[in-house]
């Protein structure tokens, strides 16, 4: 694996990867599935408890680190 495609970055990532392999960047060709369809209100971080934390934390450790992702 060469590159991570994050979709917190998701244009932006992808648009490195087409460049790398240089491919022209079209995101019109992206669809928008089910862009309207979440019904949950609260914040991400209030979907898990704290022992879903800690499994999280343990499971993706390497992502958590790799990313620089913080517990919010």
């Amino acid at each position: 694996m060469d590159r991570f495609i994050r979709y917190e970055c998701l244009h932006e990532d992808l648009q490195a990867v087409c460049s790398h392999l240089g491919v022209p960047y079209a995101p019109e060709r992206l669809g928008t599935y089910k862009g309207g369809f979440n019904t949950r209100t609260e914040h991400f971080s209030e979907y898990y408890d704290l022992a879903s934390r800690q499994r999280i934390a343990s499971e993706f450790d390497w992502e958590i680190a790799h990313f620089g992702y913080r517990p919010e």
